[in-house]
């Protein structure tokens, strides 16, 4: 199970998939769409709650990549439903730069309750990471991750959401993620109806 998910490499052999009559060599990524695994021990704080954990995944991600060396101008804003949660996620992200070894750090030029902005590797450009609570984002380009966007008030949801468009229009994406809050709203309507959001992966 483990040399499936990926976690351990096998020292021979290949491990293959099949759909349907099909039987094929996969990846690892494939493999995660269609398999859940939870290791009998594993790495967590004990004191996050479900949500706690997926701020700060979408903290962790964001700032992975600006500090990509072959990354230049990353930007990633996030949008939250409240003040708090938006200064959180720049608090997880600064843990996490902390824990990372010096040699592979950016350097920080810019740090403040909403924001942490890196210099890139080329000495000329810088990569950010912003935080907002629930008002629309700003159009500087990039990704743009809208958290509890379940529990946005629906006005306020397409406002944010159309701001977002024109953002990752100049090239990025959205990753949309939240608790339910009954059948209303834009988080719903990119859950249930595909046709009309052909483009998302849902994951439950």
């Amino acid at each position: 199970m483990r040399m499936i998910c990926g976690i351990l490499k096998p020292p021979s052999g290949t491990i293959c998939f099949k759909n349907g009559d099909e039987t094929f060599e996969a990846s690892e990524e494939m493999y995660r769409d269609v398999l859940g695994y939870l290791p009998q021990d594993f790495g967590y704080y004990p004191n996050f709650t479900g949500m706690d954990f997926l701020m700060y995944m979408a903290a962790l991600k964001g700032l992975s990549k600006s500090l990509d060396p072959g990354r230049q101008k990353y930007v990633k804003q996030f949008v939250s439903y409240n003040e708090s949660d938006a200064l959180e996620k720049i608090r997880y992200a600064r843990e996490f730069y902390d824990s990372i070894p010096k040699w592979a750090r950016k350097r920080i030029v810019t740090e403040n309750k909403s924001e942490l902005e890196f210099l890139d590797a080329n000495g000329k450009t810088t990569s950010r990471l912003i935080s907002m609570p629930c008002k629309p984002p700003r159009g500087k380009g990039g990704d743009i991750s809208l958290d509890e966007f379940g529990i946005f008030l629906p006005k306020m949801s397409r406002m944010v959401y159309t701001a977002a468009l024109y953002v990752i229009s100049r090239g990025g994406c959205i990753e949309v993620g939240s608790t339910p809050l009954g059948c209303v709203g834009q988080f719903y309507e990119i859950c249930t109806d595909r046709k009309a959001y052909p483009s998302y992966q849902r994951f439950n």
